[in-house]
């Protein structure tokens, strides 16, 4: 999962001591500009954490952008979303599409100064098809790659087949030949560590890769201990160094603190939420820019209602959680265009399909088979289902049960006995779910606070209390079936293949989060893998979403926007990250558009003759916020004592109108 803040904010505002006058309700404060020293370090700030420096372990997206900057793949993405050449010069397709070719750049090196080969690109493809249920990252982009039965098997893997050249065998034709992003490894660092080590317990301590920046050496300890950790340009970088001379990565726990950082100089760049970026855009700083907009890396949020299918399981799960209709009658009874203003800002587009609208060419969006928000419409479908006799809780609450017995047949098409399978969900059982949020996601807490209120409206029981849990032990809690329902979060790559592939049959060994596993969808998924015309695929590719979609084993809930903030006065070219999704700074495919492209301006004292600039900032005082305000101060790398402070939300989430019958 590559890897998912958001709390509502009124109005800004800044934080801490100072400039020996006080304002009353109303009233405007002139700040002094930021003196700013030019020191070719983009200190970029950030909320999520890189969670492991092992490719095959971090799931976060900033974990993501981190291996991207270290490693390179075999092609990588420019700005506008196209494919081209890194590490491999070009590729072609020969038997029908089911062998690739790769013609692997000369003169690469690897940062500790040794050549770069084709071996180590077949290395790298034969060592993460080992055995997918120890070592699965990759498994989406080779899960088709022929497995070689013995070392002297011809035609499987990934073979040196000439000077410079590898060929990679697949079991049918594969289009997504040239957008397989995963990182091309060094094979003499890895070749001596087993498959299942390097998925869960090899700390890579010291990362050796071929891409635009090298760690340094003190990266480990640094991350270890939660500090920021530096990247410094690769002078041999095969296209070029960059002029970003070093890059640091610091981690926020707290938004509050990153605003205040990025307010006051101490960092270049933030990765906000919605709430934080209001705050930022309060402060009217004119050297600081913003920029939002759909995230190319296709970042959605939604409710995951488990599929999961075995004995123990079974045993503490409620069995509605297999009827399309209760899932169905959730998707109806979630209020999406609610969920965006009240809890992102209005920063996201109302979710549907596992494609983000940022890729036009895959992506499907439901028309008149689209689940609309109607309370009246989800009840009446669960009563013709079969669950119209009514419970009360201890609290008066009035919940749906079973009056008979249901059958649900074709619960899966693979995961008992190899075929379909029926159940029974008794009379009397209750429309009664547990769910979890992961702690790190306030936004995603309330949004479950929400769906309690709201589902109970058509009889659906949430449990309280909503679990929430840090993101590791959700994980393990999901994967593990210890709850029905979750709210969660996926991202991917441009090309369709990732994103569909993860509710496919072919990945349920460490990638399905809600264990989907329908023979329609399994036969689009594949269909789709073997369209080598586009045209073709594209509607093999919108028929599998479409299929994803009405079975609701995920309820797609938003795309959440990119929220970035940054100063100008040290580099240049940060471009329309709009218009060039591939510049935006979370994208992670290699080569980084923005990262080889950013220019400083220049000068070792920030702006040329930097007067005190007068910003106004009227402050209206709505409920009970403490006004505060931050003190300019020469550009300084140091730790932030200063606090913005971002009011949280309520408890308590406001209810939506009802929908009309």
């Amino acid at each position: 999962m590559a890897v998912k803040v958001v709390i509502a904010v009124g109005t800004l505002i800044c934080a801490a001591a100072v400039l020996g006058s006080s304002l009353g309700v109303h009233g405007t404060l002139n700040l002094p500009s930021i003196r700013r020293v030019s020191d070719s370090t983009l200190t970029v700030g950030h909320l999520n954490k890189i969670d492991s420096l092992n490719p095959f372990v971090g799931e976060s997206n900033e974990a993501y952008l981190f291996y991207s900057l270290v490693y390179d793949f075999l092609f990588a993405l420019d700005q506008d979303q196209h494919y081209i050449p890194n590490l491999a010069t070009g590729a072609t397709s020969q038997a029908g599409g089911s062998q690739w070719v790769y013609q692997i750049r000369p003169g690469v090196r690897w940062h500790d100064g040794t050549n770069f080969t084709a071996d180590d690109v077949a290395f790298t493809i034969n060592y993460n098809i080992q055995n997918f249920w120890l070592l699965w990252s990759n498994e989406p982009y080779l899960k088709h790659v022929v497995q070689c039965q013995t070392l002297t098997s011809k035609n499987c893997g990934a073979q040196v087949t000439g000077p410079g050249e590898v060929t990679v065998y697949f079991d049918q034709p594969y289009a997504p030949g040239t957008s397989m992003a995963f990182p091309i490894l060094q094979k003499a660092q890895w070749q001596s560590i087993p498959p299942y080590k390097a998925q869960y317990s090899y700390d890579n301590a010291h990362p050796v890769g071929t891409g635009p920046f090298i760690a340094d050496s003190d990266i480990y300890t640094k991350w270890q201990a939660g500090q920021p950790i530096e990247l410094h340009a690769n002078p041999d970088y095969h296209f070029g160094a960059s002029k970003v001379q070093h890059i640091v990565f610091q981690h926020f726990d707290d938004e509050n603190a990153l605003v205040a950082a990025l307010l006051s100089g101490s960092v270049d760049v933030a990765l906000l939420s919605a709430s934080g970026y209001a705050a930022v855009k309060t402060a009217a700083n004119p050297m600081i820019e913003q920029q939002e907009g759909m995230q190319v890396i296709q970042y959605w949020t939604d409710i995951g209602i488990t599929q999961i299918d075995n004995v123990s399981v079974n045993r503490r799960l409620n069995p509605a959680r297999f009827d399309l209709n209760v899932r169905q009658a959730m998707a109806m009874a979630t209020d999406k265009n609610y969920i965006v203003q009240q809890f992102y800002l209005g920063k996201a587009w109302p979710g549907s399909t596992l494609v983000s609208p940022i890729t036009p060419d895959w992506h499907y969006e439901p028309t008149t088979d689209k689940f609309p928000y109607n309370l009246t419409l989800a009840n009446r479908l669960l009563d013709q289902a079969g669950y119209d006799k009514w419970w009360t809780d201890g609290a008066g609450n009035s919940y749906r049960m079973a009056s008979r017995n249901i059958t649900i047949t074709d619960v899966c098409s693979t995961c008992v006995n190899n075929g379909p399978r029926t159940v029974t969900i008794p009379a009397g059982t209750h429309l009664t779910f547990r769910m979890v949020t992961r702690q790190e996601a306030p936004d995603e807490n309330q949004i479950a606070l929400y769906l309690q209120q709201n589902w109970q409206k058509v009889g659906i029981d949430i449990v309280s209390p909503i679990t929430v849990e840090e993101e590791i032990a959700m994980s393990t809690d999901v994967y593990g079936g210890e709850f029905e329902t979750y709210i969660w979060w996926w991202s991917g790559d441009v090309d369709p293949n990732y994103l569909l592939s993860i509710q496919s049959n072919y990945t349920l060994d460490g990638w399905s989060d809600n264990y989907f596993d329908n023979a329609t969808y399994n036969d689009l998924y594949r269909a789709q893998l073997g369209d080598l015309n586009q045209t073709q695929r594209q509607l093999h590719v919108r028929a599998a979403q479409r299929v994803e979609y009405l079975a609701t084993p995920f309820i797609i809930i938003t795309y959440p926007y990119f929220e970035y903030a940054w100063w100008t006065d040290e580099y240049s070219g940060w471009g329309d990250m709009n218009a060039h999704p591939g510049r935006q700074i979370g994208a992670f495919w290699g080569d980084h558009p923005l990262f080889m492209e950013l220019q400083p301006s220049g000068g070792s004292g920030g702006l040329p003759g930097v007067e005190l600039l007068g910003i106004g900032v009227g402050i209206s005082v709505v409920a009970a916020i403490v006004v505060v305000v931050t003190l300019a101060r020469a550009r300084q790398r140091k730790s932030q004592d200063e606090i913005v402070e971002i009011p949280s939300r309520p408890n308590q989430p406001q209810q939506p109108p009802t929908p009309p019958p």
